[in-house]
């Protein structure tokens, strides 16, 4: 099994801190007129956002692995709830692959897959094995996304 990179961690990590950015304005915000529910909201804030950063995205990027066997991908994922995923090739009728601007910075890369009546994200992946993975999945030709072709609108 696959695990995912330290990268994913600190991807996770700077988007949580940016995130953490808004509700810290609404803190600061608050203390202009309340100086106790200013206080209280951005101590709350505070200790949710460093619970987030320094045990759940760690533990959670260390749960997450994956296994391609054959014409099959195994997502293990989870916490507090362990989660078994399997996703077979022939149900795939897309992958997409999603690399943000924080993510090319790190070479990760995140992959969408869009199955019959659902979808499932496999998240921070090294941008190398992202490809790779949308290779396989996309070889049949339901699930390529190929611009150069003149069908793809």
């Amino acid at each position: 099994m696959e695990t995912l990179s330290q990268k994913a961690v600190t991807v996770q990590r700077l988007r949580l801190i940016f995130s953490c950015a808004g509700l810290f304005f609404v803190g600061g915000a608050l203390f202009c007129f309340w100086k106790m529910a200013g206080l209280l909201w951005l101590s709350l804030s505070f200790f949710l956002a460093a619970a987030l950063m320094l045990w759940y995205l760690p533990a959670y990027c260390r749960s997450v692995s994956y296994r391609l066997k054959e014409e099959v991908l195994l997502i293990r994922a989870g916490v507090v709830i362990k989660k078994t995923v399997v996703i077979q090739q022939d149900r795939v009728q897309y992958v997409r692959l999603i690399q943000t601007p924080l993510a090319r910075c790190f070479q990760t890369a995140s992959l969408l897959f869009f199955l019959a009546g659902q979808t499932l994200w496999l998240g921070e992946l090294d941008a190398e094995q992202a490809k790779r993975l949308q290779e396989v999945f996309a070889s049949e030709g339901e699930g390529a996304e190929n611009p150069s072709d003149p069908d793809f609108s």
